[in-house]
């Protein structure tokens, strides 16, 4: 038994916003970042690079986040959130 942790999903999409035609890829699968590295968006990839913790603090972490990133995704086709910091990369 894991108690309160769930794993978070390897990959989902989200809207940046209600009738954005913009996709982010959310996933914790370093494939997509590889890959956009060297390909041009669409999608915008996040790539959440923290172990597994439980989804409470999980939505309420990616909540508090979520528009720091949003403001980086115009700019920048990669962002790595970590539990301290965000980086960003064009």
């Amino acid at each position: 038994m894991r108690g309160n942790s769930v794993e978070i999903p390897p990959t989902a999409s989200y809207g940046i916003s209600p009738g954005a035609s913009q996709w982010v890829i959310v996933t914790k699968d370093t494939d997509f970042s590889d890959r956009i590295l060297v390909r041009m968006p669409p999608p915008w990839i996040v790539h959440l690079r923290f172990g597994n913790i439980c989804r409470k603090e999980f939505h309420r972490f990616l909540a508090s986040v979520w528009p720091q990133i949003e403001s980086l995704l115009p700019a920048h086709k990669l962002v790595w959130v970590y539990t301290d910091r965000i980086e960003a990369f064009s």
